[in-house]
């Protein structure tokens, strides 16, 4: 038993659940242990996907899995070991794309060890939501997807609300 880590991971569960009960665009289920150390998040916001006619459109609903491995505390986290991409499969963003192993994987930037749930949460519903995007290709996982992003910027954000679903001031 780690204390330290169990007293992180109560904090991030305490954080992140005041947050998702004060949005109407988060839903937050804790998976694993007690203290939680997994999440599914379910983020009710537009973003954009390829239909089956290769059309790109607005679709309802983002998830992602949030997983705290063991030694988050002390080591710098591969974001592979923390973030996964659960749906939609066609989800056409730069930060979404394929990977090793054919999994599929969402790209929020760089984490470091005790990047707060809050914050994971946060950054995934801008990639979600399309706040947030890589318009360079060398950085995107989506080539396509990216140089599209730059040739479309009208379509972005596909949904600009912010988590809390305030449209911007």
């Amino acid at each position: 038993m780690d204390r330290v880590l169990d007293g992180f991971l109560e904090e991030q569960w305490r954080e992140a659940s005041a947050l998702a009960a004060r949005s109407s665009l988060l839903t937050l289920v804790p998976v694993g242990g007690s203290p939680p150390d997994r999440y599914v998040a379910r983020f009710a916001c537009r973003t954009l996907v390829r239909d089956p006619g290769g059309a790109i459109v607005e679709a309802e609903g983002f998830e992602v899995g949030i997983r705290f491995p063991p030694d988050y505390l002390r080591r710098k986290p591969s974001l592979i070991d923390v973030i996964s991409f659960l749906g939609p499969a066609n989800a056409f963003l730069p930060n979404v794309g394929p990977g090793p192993g054919g999994r599929t994987y969402l790209c929020i930037g760089e984490i470091y060890p005790q990047t707060p749930l809050v914050d994971l949460l946060l950054r995934s519903y801008e990639i979600a939501s399309g706040q947030h995007l890589t318009t360079s290709e060398g950085d995107a996982l989506n080539h396509e997807a990216c140089a599209w992003a730059r040739a479309n910027p009208r379509r972005f954000p596909s949904d600009p609300r912010t988590m809390l679903g305030k449209e911007p001031s």
